[in-house]
């Protein structure tokens, strides 16, 4: 009898105990399809939404009368972007890939501060550690350790290496090397005054001493400026090829010549536009970088062919440096805005040289910058 009366009794407790996992299971269910209904929503409204950019002539002409909606327009357009694209990259898996871009330099021309200035974007993730060398010293560990290297991403995402020796160091094969395993890699380029360059580098390879602190700079530029002259080198005008061996030879046996050699940009960039279209090819002035930051940063995302998260009304004018700072400008007025100014190191280097070594540079490096304007038909007045 006891133990008919257990059962009798035990039998409500279980039946409550099953309703409430219906109960739990019904709701988590209704959770993620609720979550599924808004993320279709969301994506309908993102197309349903005109980009300020891309809208109607009329469009275009209200915006002209009354600016401040364009900018209102874009707001409301990137929210739905920005929550869209970071809802499709988390809902994807993560694997190690090789990159998507690839910033290879000039060297000394602040390929670290744009890399830091590209990872604002959201969607970039940056190889560690930067400077990986590998497509110059590190060729012979393979493929497999290169994308070892990689962060974890996403498809949505874009995987960034920098490596500013790419641009001009041995061996000559780099571009090609690139092409070879990355052949739809976009190849960012960041390009400086040579003049100001070389000294910079004569500046670092004494301070990491690769360069013996008893060297004089204007030794090195006497003997260098006359060994790597446009006069002494006209005679392989129609053999660009050949200069190029010119200067990596000279590299390989005398390591200071690099000082002058890199700051030859035309013979450089020829060998990278012979791997290269202007697809995956982009040239960035160090000085608009600097000067001009939210619309250098606007023609990354469209090469890079990412969403346009950034704007160029983001950044502000830094009063030390007159540099650009990132000054996100959906951020509330009520919090500390969340200022980054990843330039500003950047702009503090300064080439303090005799006006003797200046005219020298100058006039070394002035017939090579012709023929590199005319190669870009961009003049950057160096």
């Amino acid at each position: 009898m006891l133990g008919i009366y257990k059962k009798v009794h035990q039998k409500p407790k279980f039946a409550f105990m099953n309703v409430l996992v219906f109960v739990f299971v019904s709701l988590l269910y209704f959770i993620f399809r609720s979550e599924s209904i808004q993320n279709v929503q969301r994506s309908r409204n993102l197309e349903k939404h005109e980009n300020p950019e891309s809208s109607s002539f009329l469009r275009q002409i209200h915006y002209f009368i009354w600016p401040e909606k364009k900018l209102k327009d874009k707001l409301r357009h990137r929210a739905l972007t920005w929550e869209t694209t970071m809802n499709n990259a988390r809902q994807h898996k993560r694997e190690k890939r090789y990159p998507d871009a690839i910033i290879v330099g000039a060297e000394r021309c602040g390929s670290s501060a744009l890399t830091d200035l590209i990872r604002l974007h959201p969607l970039i993730k940056v190889a560690s550690p930067i400077d990986l060398k590998f497509f110059t010293a590190n060729y012979a560990k393979g493929p497999l350790y290169y994308k070892e290297k990689m962060p974890w991403s996403s498809p949505e995402e874009i995987v960034l290496e920098s490596s500013s020796t790419y641009f001009s160091w041995p061996p000559m094969a780099v571009p090609k090397r690139i092409k070879s395993i990355l052949p739809n890699v976009k190849i960012l380029v960041l390009l400086c005054d040579p003049v100001h360059r070389a000294k910079i580098d004569f500046i670092e390879e004494v301070k990491n001493h690769r360069i013996t602190k008893t060297s004089k700079y204007e030794i090195l530029l006497g003997t260098y400026l006359k060994k790597f002259s446009a006069e002494k080198l006209s005679k392989y005008r129609q053999w660009d090829e050949k200069i190029q061996s010119i200067f990596f030879d000279a590299f390989t046996e005398e390591y200071n010549s690099h000082i002058i050699s890199s700051g030859i940009y035309y013979h450089h960039v020829v060998r990278w536009k012979m791997e290269f279209d202007s697809e995956h090819l982009m040239f960035i002035n160090r000085q608009d970088m600097l000067q001009n930051t939210g619309n250098e940063f606007e023609k990354i995302q469209k090469f890079l062919q990412i969403p346009s998260l950034i704007f160029k009304e983001d950044f502000v004018k830094d009063n030390e440096t007159r540099t650009s700072c990132f000054n996100p400008i959906w951020m509330s007025q009520s919090r500390p805005p969340d200022v980054r100014c990843p330039l500003r190191t950047e702009s503090k280097i300064h080439s303090e040289q005799s006006q003797s070594c200046v005219q020298s540079l100058t006039q070394f490096y002035e017939p090579y910058n012709r023929k590199l304007y005319k190669l870009l038909g961009n003049n950057y007045g160096w």
